[in-house]
């Protein structure tokens, strides 16, 4: 007897709508983002020291963007989750440090205080964030304004729809990649003829993922169908800023199916994770073409088919020698510089994930019970939070 594919609910809808946003979100908010942070941005001529600091998908951004901030301001950036930051590394900070954390809803207990804490150490602070009256926006001297859409919506009816980071994760990559650029002009690193080419190949961007939704949405789709009777152990290798790629993507994983995934930097496999990969395992590998560890992708391909993986390569739908390595090529379109294929290289994994939520009947977090929901917006929004002068 066939089965009835099962309708696709709203939450499901909601998903693979914004998926389907983030080109024209990008091609309608870079240049206003650089344009405003240019003129926003002050007093950071003497800045040697950059950290850029949030919690689960703001953080992935930044550690996604690092190189390219570094790229293009000159400075040396770290990327740091928040509590390392506010707990442990603001209590070495060095002089002329600026300080950027990013929360699209600016609730974010911990963000806050990475803040807070920061500019009480004398670090210039800024926040990347949605709105100029949220509290991190309070707490930070120099407010970065982005575009986006809350990851909690309320529909028509009155009833919520929270959905696992997508847009809103294109919107923190965009205002920190822009807050790298504004940074570079204010350093006088980036002409102002170079700051026009930065923000139309960023803008092209837009063209490059909506390309790559036309090649792997049926695909993505088709894979989830595949795994509809299965629970495989899934592993998600990348690496340099598709790291933090590979975390976003295994986030997702947690979000909408609270599945258990593996994440892994690309040559840590080798070490670790390649003792968990058998025939039970499906291994995602994020190989850029044109990226520096490109040949490291494709050796560790072939040692997890070599343990009998189901292997799923994410890389350039021109790769032919692809195919040789991976039993799926989901195809990212064009042919993007390295450090800004994280725009990119997280879109497969959207769907996927959105796809196998639908497939395993499962609610997003699992908010259908609403202890869950309670519980989890109390440990990232209702934290204890400490100034530097409070005791332990």
């Amino acid at each position: 007897m066939t089965r009835t594919p099962k309708a696709m609910d709203r939450e499901k809808q909601v998903m693979l709508e914004e998926i389907k946003l983030q080109p024209e979100f990008i091609r309608n908010n870079v240049r206003d983002n650089v344009e405003r942070l240019v003129k926003s941005i002050t007093g950071v001529e003497d800045v040697e020291n950059v950290y850029m600091v949030g919690c689960g998908d703001s953080f992935y951004a930044a550690e996604a963007a690092r190189l390219f901030f570094m790229e293009h301001t000159g400075l040396h950036v770290e990327a740091v989750e928040a509590l390392e930051f506010s707990r442990y590394l603001v209590n070495y900070l060095p002089a002329n440090s600026a300080v950027i954390g990013i929360s699209n809803s600016g609730t974010v207990t911990r963000t806050i205080e990475s803040v807070v804490r920061a500019r009480e150490k004398g670090a210039k602070t800024f926040a990347v964030t949605t709105r100029d009256t949220n509290d991190l926006a309070k707490a930070a001297e120099t407010t970065l304004i982005v575009n986006s859409p809350p990851n909690i919506k309320q529909q028509p009816d009155g009833k919520l729809v929270v959905t696992p980071g997508t847009l809103t994760y294109t919107a923190s990559l965009t205002g920190v990649f822009s807050a790298a650029l504004a940074f570079g002009r204010k350093h006088g690193l980036i002409s102002g003829e170079e700051l026009e080419s930065q923000v139309q190949e960023i803008e092209s961007i837009g063209d490059t993922i909506e390309a790559t939704i036309e090649n792997v949405e049926a695909l993505s789709r088709e894979y989830a169908e595949s795994l509809r009777n299965k629970r495989p152990r899934m592993i998600v290798l990348g690496g340099g800023p598709n790291y933090a790629t590979a975390k976003f993507n295994v986030a997702k994983m947690y979000e909408a199916c609270r599945y258990p995934a593996h994440v892994s930097q690309l040559e840590e496999w080798a070490h670790e994770e390649y003792f968990i990969t058998d025939e039970d395992a499906e291994v995602f590998v994020m190989a850029p073409l044109n990226s520096e560890s490109y040949d490291r992708s494709l050796e560790q391909m072939r040692g997890a088919k070599d343990m009998d993986a189901h292997v799923i390569a994410i890389g350039s739908a021109a790769d032919k020698s692809l195919k040789d390595h991976a039993d799926l090529v989901l195809g990212i379109a064009g042919n993007l510089p390295e450090n800004l294929t994280p725009f990119v290289y997280d879109i497969p994994f959207q769907f996927v994930s959105c796809f196998l939520a639908h497939v395993w009947e499962l609610p997003f977090f699992g908010f259908n019970n609403l202890k869950i929901r309670e519980v989890n917006f109390r440990q990232i929004f209702k934290s204890n939070m400490r100034t530097l002068g409070e005791e332990k």
